[in-house]
């Protein structure tokens, strides 16, 4: 049935370049852009520096961070070794940083705000008052090799940004390793954070820590505990006053006190990040998307349907605690329902869960892939898998597809596709395993659970498939008669395949694209009976079911194929240019 689906929109398709993709983003487009240099370095000459856990952590939650704040992709540089052995321009070197920095400032406009962000050892010599960052190829010995921040500071003032924000966590203890080549060369002026001269005028600078002390990180966050709040503060819990703004004022406000309260607790100790420097304008540092009003055809949400406030993981993902309750799952036969949805019944979840917020995304996928060496099924089979082949106007089956490729255009924010269960099974071990804790696909029922939001209707915004468009990357397909043209109906909604994640108005639960965009894997096992028999209780499907689950219709879909009671099984090898997922983890304990 989907192939027959698809085969009817492949020669529509075809037109498909008549809604041409848009040209890479120019660096200076226009004025008023959102600009970051994001450095972390993990590892150090072991006959210099200790090498640290977290920086690379922080500096990559962190642009997520900034990319969900209204960043361009194309206007976050991030610089750490992982990105670095792929592309060696990403390589936190001395002349690598100082390249990239002066690329990023040149042309600013004052409309524009820039962030620079070191993660890393920091380093001052006895006497002197200037501070030096290490990068990966540090040799204190060597001054080159050293980026001193009065540099920066020379380079921010210089620029015509409006808001220049330098965000520092660097300094822990003593960075010598026990074999120092420098102990005999060089003195350092103190083993924790020194004094640092004020940055100049138009300029801020925030530091993870005051005169005197050393900033924390601890294993159960997985960064330091500067860059931890600073995360979570970008993500909208600094937003003082609730104007979806956040100012450097008001995300300092917030990282101080939380910074100071979880050290204060956890050791006993103190740490209180500090603001230096004044700013020129009012720019924010991020834009927070506003939450839309609720559609009014919504139906009113039951008990725990409002969302919650999101989590951040080590990736930088979104997580949304979704509580226990219970729901009525399944179809009625007014739906246009199939077999296996029905009938509806009552069904209890009765332990919270956290859940995505988004798709896992290309992006993220590829730090798994990148991490692990990881080769999908479709890339390990020989087979390859299903892609658009724009030449000859048709989808088809070839080993040159995969993940990484579907045949049409998808940047690090779009959804990862063509992975199998298999393969969403082992990026959750991966995950879990990297912070010590239980990733998993949802089952099929947390899943609806988490997708109706309260509601009883086909789709979580209402009944009505025509506003279906509005809330999800689906193919329109009811508009057919008004819009036989698919690429006309595409561009209703804006994309033509896959839309980033997070584009479309989030449900109740503040989850984004549960309908549309991508289909998603989930953890059970495909049974066609399971609405006859399961329990009322966390209904899970047979773990030995030759078949596995998927949810939510597609970019490629009809809106009946993206209700919110809609199942398919398939085997857990398949794997297709429109099916993703997104991970569930169990909720902290209270």
């Amino acid at each position: 049935m989907r192939d027959r689906r698809l085969l009817r929109i492949a020669a529509a398709l075809f037109l498909a370049p008549l809604i041409a993709s848009p040209a890479p983003a120019q660096r200076r487009a226009k004025p008023g852009e959102a600009y970051a240099l994001l450095v972390g370095v993990r590892a150090y000459d072991p006959n210099e520096l200790h090498e640290l856990a977290y920086p690379e952590h922080d500096v990559t939650a962190l642009s997520e961070a900034l990319r969900a704040g209204g960043y361009s992709a194309t206007n976050v540089v991030l610089m750490t070794q992982t990105l670095g052995a792929t592309r060696p321009r990403l390589l936190p070197l001395a002349a690598n940083i100082r390249k990239e920095l002066k690329l990023l400032l040149q042309d600013l406009e004052p409309a524009d705000s820039v962030v620079v962000a070191f993660a890393g050892h920091g380093v001052q010599f006895s006497g002197e008052k200037s501070n030096f960052f290490c990068p990966a190829d540090a040799k204190l010995a060597d001054r080159s090799t050293l980026i001193p921040l009065d540099d920066v500071y020379k380079e921010l003032e210089a620029c015509k940004a409006g808001l220049k924000l330098l965000l520092v966590d660097a300094c822990r203890n003593d960075p010598r390793t026990k074999n120092s080549r420098s102990r005999a060369e060089v003195e350092l002026e103190s083993l924790n954070r020194p004094q640092v001269v004020p940055p100049p005028g138009g300029v801020m600078a925030f530091f993870s820590c005051s005169e005197g002390e050393k900033a924390q990180e601890y294993e159960e966050l997985k960064h330091g505990v500067f860059f931890h709040f600073v995360i979570k503060g970008l993500g909208g819990e600094a937003d003082l006053d609730g104007d979806a703004l956040i100012s450097p004022e008001e995300l300092a406000q917030y990282a101080r006190r939380r910074v100071r309260d979880y050290v204060r607790e956890k050791n006993g100790v103190r740490q209180m990040p500090e603001l230096r420097g004044t700013t020129r304008d009012l720019l924010p540092v991020v834009r927070l998307a506003r939450r839309a009003e609720p559609d009014a055809t919504r139906d009113r949400p039951s008990r725990g349907g409002e969302a919650a406030a999101p989590i951040s993981n080590s990736l930088g993902m979104k997580l949304v605690p979704i509580p226990a309750g219970e729901f009525l799952m399944g179809s009625t036969d007014d739906e246009d329902a199939e077999d296996d949805e029905k009938p509806s019944r009552r069904v209890r979840i009765t332990r919270p869960f956290l859940l995505g917020t988004t798709e896992v995304t290309v992006g993220q996928f590829r730090r798994f892939v990148e991490a692990t060496g990881y080769r999908t099924e479709a890339e390990r089979g020989g087979k390859g898998c299903r892609g658009w082949n724009e030449s000859k106007a048709k989808f088809e089956i070839d080993p040159r597809y995969s993940w990484r490729g579907p045949g049409f255009p998808q940047a690090d924010d779009h959804p990862v596709t063509n992975v199998t269960w298999n393969d969403a099974e082992a990026f959750c071990t991966w995950l879990g395993s990297r912070e010590a804790t239980t990733y998993r696909l949802p089952t099929e029922a947390e899943w609806e659970y988490a997708c109706r939001a309260g509601t009883t209707s086909r789709f979580s915004c209402g009944t009505d498939p025509e506003a279906l468009a509005s809330v999800a990357n689906v193919a329109d397909g009811t508009a057919r008669s008004k819009f036989p043209d698919w690429t006309t109906i595409a561009a209703a909604d804006g994309y033509v395949f896959t839309a980033p994640v997070g584009k479309f108005r989030a449900n109740a639960r503040g989850l984004h694209d549960m309908h549309g965009n991508v289909s998603e894997w989930c953890q059970d096992g495909y049974d066609a009976r399971a609405h006859k028999h399961s329990p009322a209780d966390d209904p899970v499907g047979p773990k030995d079911a030759s078949r596995k689950v998927y949810r939510g219709g597609s970019w490629a879909d009809e809106p009946r194929y993206a209700r919110s009671a809609r199942r398919v099984g398939i085997k857990p090898d398949y794997r297709c240019y429109d099916l993703g997922f997104r991970v569930a983890r169990a909720a902290a304990p209270p």
